[in-house]
């Protein structure tokens, strides 16, 4: 499990700077986490149910996967390497 540990910044009166800014600062963190904590269940849960239409969705253009020894794929077009030809 990752661990995350911030120290929120001391009212700075000189500043202007407040514990406010670091609370801001450290929710938007938790969440981008969660949202991707959210996109990879939905990428795990579109594979098991290879549902590659809904999957395209998940990829920007500028995407790069780096699966190892099955190869490195760059840009959106390249990343549908999963599709399946189906027997329809």
């Amino acid at each position: 499990m990752l661990g995350i540990v911030k120290v929120f910044p001391n009212t700075d009166k000189e500043s202007g700077m407040t514990d406010q800014i670091g609370i801001e600062v450290m929710l938007q963190e938790l969440k981008d986490i969660e949202a991707l904590k959210q996109l990879k269940a939905r990428y795990c849960h579109l594979v098991d149910a290879a549902d590659w239409d809904a999957l395209d969705t998940l990829w920007t253009e500028d995407a790069v996967c780096d699966y190892g020894f099955f190869g490195r794929y760059e840009g959106w077009a390249r990343n549908r390497m999963w599709k399946i030809p189906s027997d329809d």
